[in-house]
């Protein structure tokens, strides 16, 4: 039986979907608004698994939507500049490769949710990994979650952004794990 879990409110909730006998992690930045809007419009049942509640979940399979870590961080940068986050994240007005930095240089554990280590988003609510992990796959994610389809939504406005060779190897090295489920 796995313990209850201390999770950060601002990570949010794992949701138990009883027509799928799953339980589905949403991850920022991994397609969750457009799988919440998927749920929604098919009028699909769900509910909020709290942390505490989670053992008792021990048999339902766990799903997670993965993406890779450095289009991840592309589209929480533009996701931000465009929503203009200032108040909330004034690294932004650094340069993308620069933010990058100063992302990877934060501890895991103060980071904010869009840009959190996927690895350790699934552990803080999981002892493991999640069973089923879908690497950035709408009509796979909307098979495991028994939905007829997942539309993608509220894309970022992409912007050209340039990494520098050191903000790579720095996602390389923070973000290991994460690539390596990634890269499969």
């Amino acid at each position: 039986m796995t313990r209850p879990r201390v999770v950060p409110h601002s990570f949010g909730e794992v949701i138990y979907l009883p027509q799928a006998q799953c339980l589905w992690l949403p991850i920022r930045k991994n397609a969750h608004t457009a799988i919440f809007e998927a749920i929604w419009s098919n009028r699909v049942q769900w509910m909020q698994v709290p942390p505490r509640d989670l053992p008792k979940y021990d048999e339902v399979k766990r799903v997670a939507m993965w993406r890779d870590p450095f289009r991840r961080l592309e589209s929480a940068y533009s996701y931000f500049k465009t929503r203009s986050q200032l108040e909330d994240l004034p690294s932004l007005l650094l340069n993308f490769p620069d933010w990058v930095m100063e992302v990877c240089n934060q501890a895991d554990a103060q980071r904010n949710p869009h840009v959190a280590s996927q690895t350790r988003i699934a552990k803080l609510f999981f002892d493991t990994l999640p069973e089923k992990i879908i690497r950035w796959n709408f009509p796979a994610m909307a098979s495991e979650l028994s939905l007829s389809e997942i539309v993608p939504r509220n894309a970022s406005v992409r912007v050209k952004l340039d990494w520098s060779y050191h903000a790579i190897c720095q996602v390389e090295k923070e973000y290991e794990k994460d690539l390596r489920i990634w890269r499969g």
